[in-house]
């Protein structure tokens, strides 16, 4: 049970780490987007 509480906690922080990471690249590529128009 402690052992399952752990790993659901890990897994949450890594979809939380690779949801903020999805964020920023999709910040930075409207930022280039805005800053080199096609």
């Amino acid at each position: 049970m402690r052992l399952n509480t752990k790993d659901n906690h890990s897994e949450n922080n890594f979809v939380r780490f690779v949801l903020v990471d999805i964020v920023t690249v999709r910040s930075h590529l409207r930022v280039g987007a805005s800053r080199y128009p096609n």
